[in-house]
């Protein structure tokens, strides 16, 4: 029965080229315009869901604008943004900043000691009252 249909479908395919081109390429591109937006959604919604707070936690983006054209879109912002949005906005209830270091670091796996360049990041206190990652170790360094 499946093999009848098959023969069918293909018979009229033939029959109506024009037709089925327009049918089959519509249907190709209504599927992969879904898919691309299924993947984008997916991929918007994937960030930081799992901490306690996520439905709290925005980022902060910068975009700059020169002679109205759009010439920089990112998350590279100025240190005084956190402390002045939480000052001026009493929505915000806290802020971290987060600074990559040039120190070295030693990393030591199974008595092997690694040394690595740049591995290390700065981060304000209330980075890990905001995100809950799970601690192994911290390092304090004083001023």
């Amino acid at each position: 029965m499946l093999r009848s249909y098959l023969l069918i479908a293909w018979r009229n395919i033939r029959k109506n080229k024009v037709f089925s081109l327009i049918n089959i390429l519509g249907l190709a591109l209504g599927t992969a315009a879904c898919l691309l937006i299924m993947q984008y959604v997916s991929f918007e919604l994937s960030f930081d869901q799992f901490h306690q707070n996520a439905d709290h936690i925005y980022r902060v983006i910068d975009d700059r604008y020169q002679n109205g054209k759009l010439i920089q879109h990112g998350s590279i912002t100025y240190p005084a943004v956190g402390p002045n949005m939480k000052k001026d906005f009493p929505e915000v209830l806290d802020y971290t900043r987060i600074t990559p270091g040039d120190a070295r670091m030693n990393v030591k796996v199974d008595n092997e000691l690694f040394v690595e360049k740049g591995g290390s990041f700065f981060a304000d206190p209330a980075f890990l009252k905001i995100f809950t990652f799970p601690m192994l170790a911290a390092i304090r360094v004083r001023p």
